[in-house]
């Protein structure tokens, strides 16, 4: 039986036994649409920020959220909660200035779309393709040494010229375009290990 309802009723009547059980239940839930919220549009947030964010939403829903939802089970929950929590974490992100919205990488010349065709990959047009194809790129990020996640990050999410970045790295730009193709091309290799599928193409083939 679902005791959704009957949980957020004694939230609401100030029953702290309840609102601990409420927290202990979805804070998880909570804090993972922030971190995701985060990873889609390409940035990072600290631990402390996250823990901060997810605080504010549960004051939110202690506040007025909880009044508000008209739901009485716990999937319609989960997706309330990710709603607040999406909208938190986007306005937290625009206002210290980390925020790419959904269009910059699912338009033609988005950062993400075009990090994606510089690896010569598929860029799916659907949305949540779209959105699994960045997250799989994301993922092949790490395979990388540090730097050179910083150089293709400077070049496709802050945009920077050859110039800024090889300046930044006290290089030749020549070199940048040295170190950027070996990131790109361990990438591609990652790729292929992994059976992403080749730009323009349906599915990959050995």
């Amino acid at each position: 039986m679902d005791h959704t309802a009957d949980l957020i009723k004694q939230c609401l009547l100030g029953n702290k036994e309840a609102w601990d059980t409420f927290v202990n239940d979805y804070s998880r839930w909570i804090y993972h649409c922030i971190l995701r919220t985060a990873h889609s549009y390409g940035r990072r947030i600290s631990t402390d920020d996250t823990d901060e964010l997810c605080q504010d939403v549960f004051v939110i829903l202690l506040d007025r959220g909880l009044r508000q939802f008209k739901g009485q089970i716990k999937p319609c929950l989960l997706a309330y909660l990710r709603r607040i929590a999406v909208c938190h974490t986007i306005n937290y992100l625009k206002k210290c200035n980390k925020y790419v919205g959904l269009d910059d990488f699912l338009i033609d010349d988005g950062p993400y779309t075009r990090l994606i065709k510089g690896m010569e990959l598929l860029c799916p047009q659907d949305e949540q393709e779209r959105l699994d194809t960045v997250e799989q790129v994301q993922g092949l990020m790490k395979q990388l040494s540090a730097a050179e996640r910083q150089i293709l990050e400077m070049c496709y999410l802050d945009q920077l010229s050859p110039g800024e970045i090889a300046r930044k790295f006290f290089i030749t730009v020549d070199a940048y375009y040295v170190r950027k193709n070996r990131a790109l091309n361990k990438l591609r290799t990652h790729a292929i290990g992994r059976q992403m599928s080749p730009f323009g193409q349906k599915e990959c083939h050995e």
